[in-house]
């Protein structure tokens, strides 16, 4: 008896168990090479977001410039010190609010809190009288409290990597953190530390004044390559960065404390950190090994990529 052409038709309808693996296995493929290559777009795109972050850093800090007599905004300040004739008095923390035993004090911070001010930026959420923010940048316990905040310039879009293996549970972000072991902060949004090279707080632990400067305060024309030299990196540890090998050396252990002591974050496509220099350019760099291999001056004949230390007053 013959089947009829509609009979045929209905019996080689559906796929076999052969052909629903194949295809299964074809879509798994398809889905191991796309997702590492749609994970790296996300990366990047998160990278083009900080660069913008530190474009829009070095637009206020240009402006702080051009008002503050010709100064480089310190990484760290302190306004209410009396040996600095001409340097700015203006007030930028509040006492309203503040913890001031942990995070400072009225007239002190960071260059963050400096432009945060400056600026005029204000945070979406509405505060309480526990966290006063119209003078002062947010801190840890903003991000604690409302969670991350993405139109903040002076973090990064990327988060911070890791923490110190030192710091216990709730420590600061330096240089808050007195005992020097950085933030316990991974997670959230990521740090842009200032070169502390700049730092204008004479009652810093250990502070040295740079040559020429007025109290810390150093003078945009004293730069002699400002398209060489770091004013912010990204850094896990905190808002600013010390301008000492210790601080950038990546894969050297510090026997002191048992562990490596780079405060930098490589937390971008490719393990690259982002630095922005004293012309307003931002330029990545791929991990390092030491502060002489970042300024390329290990060696005959190095060529310098980033200068620290060496901002010789002219």
């Amino acid at each position: 008896m013959l089947e009829s052409p509609m009979s045929a038709g209905r019996r080689h309808a559906g796929f076999t168990l052969i052909e629903v693996l194949v295809v299964i296995g074809i879509i798994a493929l398809l889905v191991a090479i796309l997702l590492p290559a749609l994970a790296g777009v996300r990366r990047a795109g998160v990278q083009t977001s900080s660069q913008s972050n530190l474009r829009q850093v070095s637009t206020f800090m240009t402006a702080y410039t051009q008002e503050n007599v010709d100064s480089v905004v310190p990484s760290q300040f302190n306004y209410k010190y009396p040996g600095c004739p001409g340097c700015y008095r203006g007030k930028v923390r509040s006492v309203i609010g503040c913890d001031l035993g942990a995070m400072g004090e009225p007239n002190r911070g960071t260059w963050a809190d400096i432009l945060w001010t400056t600026s005029g930026i204000r945070p979406p959420q509405q505060v309480g009288a526990d966290d006063f923010y119209l003078f002062e940048a947010p801190d840890r316990f903003f991000y604690e409290k409302y969670g991350p905040w993405p139109d903040n310039p002076f973090r990064s879009y990327a988060t911070n990597t890791r923490k110190d293996y030192r710091t216990a549970d709730g420590a600061f972000p330096l240089p808050y953190d007195t005992a020097g072991f950085g933030a316990d902060e991974v997670g959230a949004p990521g740090y842009f530390a200032a070169n502390n090279f700049f730092n204008a707080d004479p009652e810093t632990t250990g502070w040295v004044e740079p040559v020429g400067s007025r109290a810390g305060i150093i003078s945009a024309a004293q730069i002699r390559r400002p398209s060489l030299s770091m004013y912010l990196v990204d850094s896990w540890a905190g808002l600013v960065i010390d301008p000492v090998p210790a601080a950038y050396n990546v894969v050297t252990n510090n026997p002191a404390i048992g562990g490596p002591s780079a405060q930098a974050d490589f937390r971008y496509a490719g393990d690259v950190c982002l630095m922005l220099m004293l012309d307003g350019h931002i330029s990545p760099f791929s991990a390092w090994e030491t502060l002489d291999d970042l300024e390329g001056t290990a060696g005959a004949g190095g060529r310098m990529r980033a200068r620290i230390r060496n901002l010789t007053a002219r």
